[in-house]
């Protein structure tokens, strides 16, 4: 063998060890990444176990112990039907087996008359997708079910805002929320309001709310043409996008994100001659009401009821900060006030059909409470009021670089 092919059998030699160390390397990056990925599942998963003690009693609206926490819905179109013509011994589980022929049932609720307690052969029925209901209506008009030979009438709900009917068990109920979780999001803004972007404490030095609002500038234009921000005293930042959509896709990012250790809240700021405002100025896009969650016996238990307040606070916090929860113990309610209308739209998405101490909650918009303020009156408050000309504020900013 002369030197050239010893040198080329080296090389050959040499490309093949690289080569050889070069796929170990990948599987064992390949084995760690799958080692990874198990253990952020593992640290972001809610298992049974971990859950606090204080919400083993809720379960989801199919009766089960899960829970969709969170999740935001992304289909405004009508899910639901409408049956008539029930035998009175019919179950749920019966009305899920046979319709779910036209597709995944997300919850079914027979009524019961109150007076009696007796099943009055009527049920709501919802699906998963709104495909599902002209399907279900075709297969089962005019059908039995369970043997019986009563022919059912399926057809597609119909919402409206009217008052619940009183249940002598839990007291008169006088609001008007939007029952059966068939609730609008928060109306769309091209303005929002953006909480906790920063300590208020920040505002001291000269100069900062001009690097506040460049920060805030840059991150919110990724999202669309940014025309205005402003900062308030609280810590807020206002910002105004060319239109709704822009605002919508920030306010999808922003909310529930964390920056240096605050919680950022995200909503929505209404113009003062939106339409969604009721007749008396007040929006209640904030305000949640959550009925049937105790008893008229339960509410004159003053520890039952202390209880109860701290599951129901423990649960309703974890779709974003609240203002305030109070149980009405006259007429068997709670009202949650969140600090933005996502997290109270939330909320009433996961609460409603939901099972708590063996009864199905409701849950809708207050319309009651005249309380809740609206982000256009929460930015007067806090909106800076000191005003400074141009000259005055580019010498601040220099001199803030120059610290």
């Amino acid at each position: 063998m002369d030197m050239s092919d010893l040198a080329q059998a080296l090389a050959e030699d040499k490309e093949r060890k690289r080569r050889a160390a070069l796929k170990n390397l990948q599987y064992i990056h390949k084995k760690e990444m799958v080692e990874v990925e198990k253990r952020i599942a593992e640290a972001t998963e809610e298992p049974e176990k971990q859950e606090a003690p204080a919400a083993k009693r809720f379960k989801s609206s199919d009766g089960s112990g899960s829970s969709s926490s969170g999740s935001k819905s992304k289909n405004s179109q009508n899910t639901s039907i409408y049956i008539t013509g029930l035998p009175k011994t019919t179950t749920t589980k019966q009305l899920e087996n046979q319709f779910s022929a036209s597709g995944r049932v997300k919850r079914v609720k027979i009524y019961t008359d109150a007076a009696t307690g007796q099943l009055k052969g009527d049920a709501l029925l919802t699906f998963a997708k709104a495909g599902s209901v002209s399907d279900a209506i075709r297969r089962f008009n005019g059908a039995g079910i369970g043997g019986s030979k009563e022919p059912l009438v399926v057809t597609q709900a119909e919402f409206s805002n009217k008052p619940a009917q009183s249940d002598p068990s839990i007291g008169e109920i006088e609001f008007e929320p939007v029952f059966l979780g068939i609730v609008p999001p928060p109306p769309l803004a091209r303005t929002l309001i953006l909480k906790n972007m920063f300590q208020p404490s920040a505002l001291e030095k000269k100069g900062a709310t001009e690097i506040i609002q460049a920060d805030v500038q840059i991150e919110c234009g990724k999202y669309g043409k940014v025309q205005n921000v402003e900062c308030l005293s609280d810590g807020s930042v206002v910002v105004q996008y060319e239109n709704c959509e822009q605002a919508a896709q920030c306010v999808n990012v922003m909310h529930g994100r964390w920056f240096d250790e605050r919680q950022i809240v995200a909503d929505y700021v209404q113009e003062a001659d939106d339409s969604t405002q009721k007749e008396d100025g007040t929006q209640p896009y904030r305000a949640v009401v959550i009925c049937h969650a105790f008893l008229l016996q339960q509410a004159e238990n003053t520890q039952q009821m202390e209880e109860l307040e701290n599951e129901f606070h423990m649960e309703c916090s974890r779709f974003g900060p609240m203002v305030s929860l109070n149980m009405d113990r006259e007429h068997c309610y709670i009202c949650v006030v969140y600090e933005s209308s996502i997290s109270a739209h939330e909320c009433i998405q996961v609460m409603h059909g939901r099972w708590f101490d063996e009864r199905q909650l409701e849950a809708g918009y207050d319309y009651r409470n005249k309380s809740v303020s609206t982000s256009a009156e929460f930015i007067e408050k806090h909106r800076i009021k000191e005003e400074v000309d141009d000259d005055t504020k580019l010498e601040n900013f220099l001199e803030f670089v120059g610290e």
